[in-house]
Formats: C-alpha cells, structure tokens, sequence
C-alpha cells in the first residue's frame, strides 16, 4: 500500500504539483496557526485535531483515524463526491483526587477532516470500524459515479 497524503509525514517531493484544496489547506493552516478556536457557548476551546493516515492498493483506500478518548457515537462519517468527511467532538475529562491534591484536565473541541479520493469509490461498500480508540474506514474504487452517503460505524 503506497501513502496517498505524504503531505502530513512530510514525504512530498519538494516539485510534486499541490492540488487547489492541499493550496487552500495549507493557507488556512498558516493563517490561523496560533489562534484558539472558539466554539459557540463554551468559549475558549483547544485545538484538537485527530491523525489520519490514507492508503490504497489496487482495490481499495483504507483511511485510518486516530481518536482515543471518544466514542462512535460522536463522530459522523459521511461520502460526498468521493470525498469522505470525518467530523466529530471530543469531550474528555481527566480526574484525579488524594488527601493531598485535586487535579483535572479537560480534553474537548470538534474537527473535522476532509479526505479526497482520486478515484470513484462504491459509496455501498464501504465498511468502518471503531476500536480501541481507531476508526478505520475501507473504502473500495469503482468505475461508477460519485453520490452522497452517510457511513455507518460499527
């Protein structure tokens, strides 16, 4: 299996042509690296964004997603123009109590990550999975066209 977004592990051929959306990524990351997120009521928000690793064979795309601490419940997976869409919110809060400290930490903020295929996928064959805090997604090619579909998670 070959790494479809060498991007993110740094991989890329210093000539490689980007493409308008990496271009568009890229900008907004540089443009608000720095910033905190604000989310509607809960005011200042840390930045959360989970790891995905994207590779394909022959047949398939197998997106993996890095999200310990949730739940499936709390992300949704969707397929819209052979791009798949993961989006979610974490909420995790980390307790500790002794005679002699109390100490908390609260982990929380939504993403939202955006995988583009280069070729149609068989929006009624893709099969995810949660365990152990991974989410993986297989995601067969097809010569057919591209739909909208929501994912479900096992």
């Amino acid at each position: 299996m070959r790494n479809v977004l060498s991007r993110r592990n740094n991989n890329q051929t210093p000539n490689a042509p980007m493409s308008m959306a990496d271009k568009i990524d890229r900008m907004f990351d540089d443009m608000f690296s720095g910033f905190p997120a604000f989310g509607p009521a809960e005011g200042l928000m840390s930045k959360f964004v989970p790891s995905v690793d994207v590779s394909e064979d022959e047949k398939n795309y197998l997106v993996t997603a890095e999200l310990a601490g949730m739940n499936k419940d709390d992300i949704n997976v969707t397929l819209n123009d052979n791009t798949l869409i993961l989006e979610g919110e974490k909420k995790d809060t980390n307790e500790e109590k002794d005679s002699n400290y109390y100490h908390v930490e609260r982990t929380f903020g939504s993403f939202r990550r955006v995988v583009p295929f280069a070729h149609n996928v068989d929006e009624n064959k893709i099969d995810a999975s949660f365990s152990d805090g991974l989410l993986k997604i297989t995601v067969p090619k097809t010569e057919e066209g591209a739909g909208r579909k929501k994912i479900e998670i096992k």
